[in-house]
């Protein structure tokens, strides 16, 4: 299995699928139209919004501003974050953003399925999964 997978020549892109696919895009969309819902917004998003979303934090953490504001400002804009999403877009992603539906968690710390990563369990469980070998 070690020797196929040094020998296979991967793209960048095959990585990053690697660990974030279609199926955990899919998920995290849900969860964020949920959220968007149960809290009486009109708010709802795609996956292929969401991978753009993720780019844009990417590229973010390789061309540091002093916000994110900055990214869409008249002095520092930068194309490739301004020309992908509005700021007004990526700020409503940035709050409706869920990994997990608010209304099965246990929030009661004394109870014993109490979890205080319960916000983000699905998403590190995934990545969890994704990194272990077969």
């Amino acid at each position: 299995m070690i020797h196929q997978l040094m020998t296979v020549q991967c793209s960048p892109v095959d990585y990053f699928r690697q660990f974030l696919n279609a199926d955990l895009f899919q998920y995290i969309m849900d969860q964020s139209n949920l959220y968007a819902v149960l809290s009486g917004s009109s708010f709802r998003t795609t996956v292929a919004e969401l991978e753009q979303y993720v780019g844009i934090l990417m590229k973010m953490g390789m061309v540091p501003m002093p916000s994110y504001r900055s990214y869409w400002s008249t002095e520092l804009r930068l194309p490739a974050v301004a020309d992908i999403m509005s700021r007004d877009r990526f700020f409503d992603l940035n709050r409706f953003l869920h990994f997990s539906d608010n209304s099965t968690a246990v929030t009661n710390r004394e109870d014993s399925n109490y979890d205080r990563f319960y916000k983000v369990r699905p998403l590190l469980t995934y990545l969890r999964n994704a990194c272990l070998c077969d």
